[in-house]
């Protein structure tokens, strides 16, 4: 029997390969038995440790299949990112309880249409579905920026991998199973085989679809690309990255477009573009250092309000503004050298954070009455979070641009809007207004106009403070009206 295989690496994706007996092997469909784990968590078969137990699958399987779905979904492997509807689930396992939630309001026709892209997302994004007629525990995974989300209910709980040590890992167990078949002549092996040598090739080609999820026609119409007064190739319209490497540089505007396209039309999702394309590039040293520093101060694995909080807490204390103050976003941001501007458009949008080769960092807000950021406490809450967003995703969890209003993943939306809360109103100063106050409308009314926020923030960072479990059932009542 031949010796187990490692392909991947211990702190990534590994997958061990026990190749059949001869005369299976003459087969020429790479059938053997197998199991897979994520940073040493067996996900398919038994853990390391335990390799002489049996594998994933009980008899050897033919890993043909495995190379081929693996070659066919690669270009969505390396580029897509978000959900292909305006959903923002925590990890895959609770993107159906989501869609479903989604679905309740929408018209039968739509939300079956929405069905069928979710089937097909699945279908590019899930590992375990590329084994036919073998059932696996499922395995997720998406790229957020530079990252790479690993889902699976087999793991405790979601993992992050840098996005290019995860296609580095899975492209060295492709290029195992595609020596394991070199020499086959059967004609599923030499498909496979062929598949897999032209997958860069797909990234190539569908580059600018995958990354926006927009087709070339709708690229068109949004660049306003093909009339006769502008035949602007669309990659320079985008200004996609040159060379091989584009996909590890999606750019600010390609990431806006992929953002905004659920929620935006091409007419309005045109100008924020050019809107983007008018930032200039700024040299932010300040921030770039705080944002360094911020690194350190994050404990990943607290859950991302208690990140958010931690965050506040730290940079309020490093900008010397004292807890019993309010802050001002908008005059941080200045002196941070940033560049500030804005927008009017109809649109579910109230701010977009970009950073990147070609644009900022800066932020662009939406000054429409039906935005958030077109009124004072409105425009301080949206700073707030977009610093959050400035200071702790700009190397990992987001690519080059963020969306406040569009398809974003949510951990780092539930840390920036927990940051925003405690910096602007740290609850601290809640819990010490509140019981020295003995009508909490007084106190909740002290504290609106003392830190200059609104009343929805107000109510909730009085139910965070822990002084909130005294509260009775009337003044939680009052309370609730008076937010309203």
């Amino acid at each position: 029997m031949a010796q187990a295989i490692q392909r991947g690496s211990d702190t990534g994706i590994e997958m061990w390969i026990l190749p059949a007996d001869d005369a299976k092997a003459a087969r020429g469909l790479a059938e053997a038995r197998f199991s897979l784990a994520v940073a040493g968590l067996p996900v398919w078969g038994p853990a390391a440790s335990d390799r002489a137990t049996p594998l994933a699958a009980s008899q050897p399987w033919p890993l043909v299949d495995f190379l081929h779905g693996l070659a066919r979904i690669w270009p969505w492997l390396m580029l897509e990112q978000g959900y292909p509807i305006d959903i923002a689930p925590l990890h895959p396992g609770t993107m159906m309880q989501e869609a479903d939630a989604r679905w309740r309001d929408l018209a039968i026709g739509q939300a079956e249409a929405e069905e069928d892209q979710l089937f097909d997302f699945r279908q590019r994004h899930d590992l375990s579905l590329l084994f036919r007629g073998l059932m696996l525990r499922p395995l997720w995974l998406l790229r957020e920026g530079r990252d790479a989300q690993l889902w699976s209910p087999a793991l405790e709980r979601t993992r992050y991998l840098p996005h290019a040590q995860a296609m580095s890992d899975l492209a060295a167990i492709g290029h195992h199973l595609d020596r394991l078949l070199a020499t086959s002549t059967e004609p599923r092996a030499r498909y496979a085989r062929q598949c897999w040598s032209e997958r860069e090739q797909r990234v190539a080609e569908h580059f600018l679809p995958i990354t926006t999820g927009l087709d070339i026609s709708e690229l068109r119409r949004l660049a306003g690309v093909g009339g006769a007064a502008n035949d602007q190739p669309l990659d320079d319209w985008f200004e996609v990255h040159p060379g091989a490497k584009a996909h590890e540089h999606p750019g600010e505007l390609l990431m806006a477009a992929r953002m905004t396209s659920a929620s935006v039309g091409a007419e309005q999702q045109h100008c924020l573009l050019q809107a983007i394309r008018a930032i200039p590039c700024m040299a932010t040293p300040h921030l770039d250092d705080l944002a360094r520093q911020a690194t350190q101060v994050v404990q990943m694995q607290a859950p991302a309000y208690e990140q958010g909080y931690q965050l506040a807490q730290w940079l309020r204390q490093r900008l010397g503004i004292a807890s019993d103050q309010p802050a001002f976003p908008d005059q941080i941001l200045r002196q941070w050298g940033l560049h500030l501007s804005e927008i009017d458009i109809t649109a579910g949008i109230d701010a977009v954070a970009v950073w990147g080769d070609r644009h900022g960092p800066a932020v662009l807000l939406n000054t429409n009455h039906r935005s958030r950021a077109s009124t004072a406490n409105g425009r301080r809450s949206t700073l707030a979070h977009e610093i959050c967003h400035l200071l702790a995703d700009r190397a990992h969890a987001l690519p080059v641009a963020e969306v406040l209003g569009g398809q974003v993943p949510r951990w780092p939306e539930q840390r920036a809007n927990a940051f925003a809360a405690e910096f602007l109103l740290p609850r601290e100063q809640v819990e010490r207004v509140c019981r020295a106050q003995s009508e909490v409308l007084l106190a909740a009314a002290n504290l609106e106009e003392r830190f200059q926020v609104s009343r929805t923030l107000t109510l909730h960072q009085i139910n965070n403070a822990e002084w909130s479990s005294v509260l009775s059932a009337a003044e939680r009542k009052r309370l609730d009206r008076w937010a309203l």
